[in-house]
């Protein structure tokens, strides 16, 4: 049996826009010049049903915890599976490549493979390597959360996407590689995934570069000397490594992520309860500040009319 006509590129681990305020180097570059190759992407309206699947779930989209494996095998999910495959269907042609990004949803990545397996697709996935320091960096910018909750949500959303796309055709690219080498990165992805990008020329790059608009060099985030005083960043920065491994053919520790998600385990009871209360305290705060501004005003409300002060 000849495989399906239709291929079909998944793009994980790039930050979904609206939960990044700051423009990301890795994001529309590559989204345009997969475009400008014959590879555009799939449209926004999949976004209710991604949005109806977290919430069965009972996760979000930056979650900083995983989506529990027996879900995928609940009816919820399931009943979450001919929306999604009809959607998906809608806009795949009868032949050709097209890009899926599944930008902040990796944790969704099981239950994709289970729709994808129906269909007549042959799906490949690019898994992009962004440093999680960066990523820290980028959700304290965005949502004043710290450094360790932004390194726990790029563990979770790592290991979800490098979990969930074991066994299939998949690359790993770094992110730099993305906004600097674009050229590099696309022969990498073309040789690992035994793909070609039907509109792929010398000129078509040439289009990208002039459309890029000129931004300052963006430093790799340097790593504390020593991070035995934060266990998410040892986890996150072993974990980073051996991906970057993979993405250069190198040789790794095989059960690397399965060690990671052990030690994972109570790091998520640890932090788990220190972010449920971080928000209960900030909930407080939030409404003794209210309440100081309603005294405020109220005060201030007498001293403007004293007849009516009591």
């Amino acid at each position: 049996m000849n495989p399906p006509s239709t291929r079909l590129l998944v793009v994980l681990g790039l930050p979904e826009p609206s939960q990044d305020s700051s423009p990301d180097p890795g994001l529309e570059p590559l989204q345009r010049a997969l475009e400008l190759c014959g590879a555009p992407s799939l449209s926004a309206a999949l976004e209710p049903i991604h949005r109806k699947a977290l919430g069965a779930a009972g996760a979000a989209w930056q979650a900083t915890r995983a989506i529990p494996s027996r879900w995928f095998a609940s009816e919820a999910s399931h009943a979450l599976l001919p929306e999604l495959q009809s959607a998906l269907q809608a806009q795949l042609p009868p032949q050709g490549l097209r890009v899926l990004q599944l930008s902040g949803l990796e944790h969704l990545l099981p239950l994709w493979r289970l729709a994808l397996a129906e269909l007549p697709v042959q799906p490949a996935y690019l898994l992009v390597l962004r440093h999680p320091l960066e990523v820290a960096e980028a959700l304290r910018r965005s949502h004043g959360w710290s450094r360790d909750r932004g390194l726990l949500v790029w563990l979770q959303s790592t290991l979800a996407m490098e979990a969930s796309s074991r066994g299939a055709a998949r690359v790993v690219v770094e992110q730099e590689q993305l906004h600097w080498d674009p050229e590099g990165a696309l022969d990498h992805l073309e040789r690992q995934l035994n793909l070609q990008l039907p509109e792929r020329s010398h000129e078509r790059l040439l289009q990208w570069e002039s459309e890029q608009p000129q931004s300052p060099l963006v430093a790799v985030p340097s790593v504390p000397s020593s991070t035995e005083s934060s266990p998410l960043l040892q986890m996150a920065m072993q974990l980073h490594g051996w991906l970057l491994a993979e993405s250069r053919g190198e040789e790794r520790p095989r059960m690397m992520p399965e060690v990671i998600c052990q030690q994972l385990a109570w790091a998520e009871a640890l932090y788990g309860r220190t972010l449920a209360e971080e928000q209960q305290q900030r909930v407080r705060a939030e409404a003794e500040l209210t309440q100081l501004r309603g005294r405020r005003l109220v005060r201030f409300s007498r001293w403007l009319r004293p007849d009516q002060a009591a």
